[in-house]
């Protein structure tokens, strides 16, 4: 037999040319937000090569900063067979049926609603009704509103529908140009749209919204925490009425998202492209997914909270309360008096105690269960984004010194008055490029954040309240577990100052029957005190000091005057001790205060070669 056979299918031998993908991406961003500052479609058999070049400028400071700032920016590919299953499942499809394939597209407008339709949804962490409008088509406010990315009042009444992308945003971000409006290109019945069928410049791809979502999920959220907190759009953070409102609030910023109801959404969206056929995404994702989507429309909107670097007040175990495995007491009455427990049975329990411990500190996602139960890393073919590089460079602000006296933008300038600013040039010497292969078609992305290192001054030492010598460390001690870290070691200031919340603090009511500094905000390991230690700020750079804006430092009790644009007077209700930065929460070292204000400016610059089956000779054959 001779073994001949025409084969099944065999190696394509194409031919690769190389191409220029550098070019530079500008911006004004907050710290504390992760921002997707490039992204790149790959096709199969791409090779990428890229390292970024970063210049980030700032406002000037309303005077000399001690602290600095952290830039990271990371690299990730995500390939597309996350998102559509019958590129993974193995099924067997005819060419006719390859070349009816479609792709997922995000709808910004609504079909039938003119005004916008709404999604809205609980906030799980907030509890509050938050909303996610779509854009209408057409204007609503004319060229007033059309500038405008917050709500625009007439006499006392605020608009309520966005009608163009806003600046700064997630679709800002991705490509969509501010200020797009949904075309209104077709004829209305008593304004009935449900004759629209197709609105092509409105109908984009979701998968770099979703890739971002998951290298922020991956790689830069903190898993001990349940939720990730993505920016509201500027126009819902804006009071729709007059009201006093805290300009700092994280509440008031932020939107609280459960990971696993976006991943269950991917999920549902690889299941239903099985057959190779997809749609609006509208169809498939829920209401939460919408909100985000929709709230990435308005200014500032759709962008994830970054976490703190990890420091002793960033440490804190929060997926619910640490587990503790139970140990059976015998009936020992038939061998002695009492009771007692049994070595074997004490053994057995704490090695389920420390597996449970494993579990817990692992955070839940199952890559990292293998890794902190085996000690293995997982399969690359679990869906998440491949890691490709990070670059990294510490920012330190310039200072600078007043050489005559005059104004500036927030008050008198003296002589020789002190200030500072940022403008810094990273390159990341000595960080090697991403060179990368794509087995498959996918998306690089390039986010970038700017992270604050702050200082402290709200809690009490952890030394100070040391009540017994038993209270010390000792060597009997060690591998004890988790304990809960008590409010005092964040914050002693009091908050608010009205209602149930004054109680605890106001020597005119009745005295509360617990300490209200004694309160568990988390569980940590045993000892971390004594592991590590921290910036601390005293004397005039301490709270409410006259020089406090001089530094970085963290507020977990937010504290407002009345010449803030916040309107309070006195110590606020908003106390936050999770790891994510809410960026107003450093805008006090600058004039402007608002969402509306980012004080930094990026210039990223990504020097990138991409050798790609697409020919180098652009010209098409005119062969004679």
């Amino acid at each position: 037999m001779s073994g001949y056979r025409i084969p099944s299918d065999y190696q394509n031998d194409v031919p690769k040319s190389n191409h220029n993908w550098s070019a530079p991406s500008y911006g004004t961003i907050h710290c504390g937000l992760a921002y997707p500052v490039k992204f790149r479609h790959l096709n199969t058999g791409d090779r990428f090569r890229s390292k970024p070049q970063i210049l980030l400028q700032s406002n000037p400071m309303r005077g000399p900063l001690l602290n600095g700032f952290k830039l990271i920016t990371i690299c990730t590919f995500t390939p597309d067979s996350v998102f559509y299953g019958w590129m993974r499942n193995g099924k067997r499809f005819s060419p006719e049926e390859y070349k009816d394939f479609t792709k997922f597209y995000f709808s910004p407008y609504a079909i039938g609603f003119p005004d916008g339709s709404v999604a809205q949804v609980i906030d799980p962490v907030f509890n509050e009704v938050r909303y996610g409008s779509t854009l209408p088509a057409g204007l609503l406010h004319g060229y007033e509103g059309w500038i405008s990315d917050i709500p625009i009042k007439n006499g006392s009444v605020y608009s309520s529908a966005l009608d163009h992308v806003g600046r700064g945003g997630l679709w800002d971000w991705l490509g969509v140009a501010p200020g797009f409006v949904v075309p209104n290109y077709t004829v209305t019945i008593d304004g009935d749209r449900s004759d629209v069928t197709t609105n092509e410049s409105s109908e984009w791809n979701p998968v770099p919204a979703l890739s971002y979502f998951l290298t922020c999920y991956y790689y830069i959220a903190n898993m001990q925490e349940e939720y990730m907190f993505y920016t509201r759009s500027a126009f819902d953070i804006y009071p729709k009425e007059e009201q006093v409102y805290s300009a700092y609030s994280f509440e008031r910023i932020f939107n609280s998202i459960d990971p696993n109801t976006v991943l269950d959404d991917i999920l549902s969206m690889s299941v239903h492209s099985k057959n190779g056929l997809a749609r609006d995404i509208n169809s498939y994702v829920s209401s939460p997914i919408k909100v985000w989507l929709r709230n990435g429309l308005g200014s500032h909107g759709g962008l994830f909270s970054v976490p703190y670097r990890p420091d002793l007040f960033n440490n804190i175990i929060k997926v619910g309360e640490s587990p503790t495995a139970t140990i059976p007491v015998i009936d020992g009455t038939l061998e002695q008096r009492g009771d007692y427990v049994a070595v074997p049975q004490l053994r057995m329990q704490t090695k389920v105690q420390n597996w449970l411990d494993r579990l817990f500190v692992s955070g839940g996602r199952f890559g990292d269960v293998l890794r902190t139960l085996w000690g293995t890393k997982s399969s690359p073919y679990i869906n998440k984004p491949e890691f490709l590089g990070v670059w990294q460079a510490s920012i330190d602000p310039s200072n600078v010194v007043a050489s005559a006296a005059g104004s500036g933008s927030d008050g008198t300038v003296d002589l020789a008055q002190m200030a500072a600013r940022v403008d810094r040039f990273s390159d990341f010497k000595g960080t090697q490029q991403v060179d990368y292969y794509a087995k498959e078609p996918g998306t690089v992305m390039y986010i970038s954040m700017l992270v604050p290192e702050p200082s402290y001054c709200q809690g009490l030492n952890p030394d100070l309240l040391s009540g017994s010598f038993a209270d010390d460390f000792n060597p009997e001690m060690k591998g004890i577990g988790f304990l809960s870290v008590p409010r005092h070691r964040y914050s002693v200031m009091p908050e608010g100052f009205s209602g149930n919340s004054a109680a605890a603090w106001d020597s005119k009511q009745a005295p509360v029957l617990v300490d209200p500094n004694q309160a568990s905000v988390g569980d940590t390991v045993a000892w971390d005190w004594l592991r590590t230690d921290y910036p601390t700020l005293h004397g005039e750079f301490a709270q409410n000091g006259r020089y406090q804006y001089w530094t970085l430092v963290r507020q977990f009790t937010e504290v407002f005057s009345y010449d803030e644009p916040a309107g309070g007077n006195g110590y606020g209700a908003n106390s936050y001790y999770g790891t994510y930065i809410n960026p107003l929460s450093w805008q006090y070292i600058f004039s402007e205060w608002t969402i509306e204000d980012p004080n930094f400016y990026l210039l990223s610059w990504f020097d990138t070669t991409v050798t790609s089956s697409v020919p180098s000779n652009y010209m098409p054959y005119l062969g004679r």
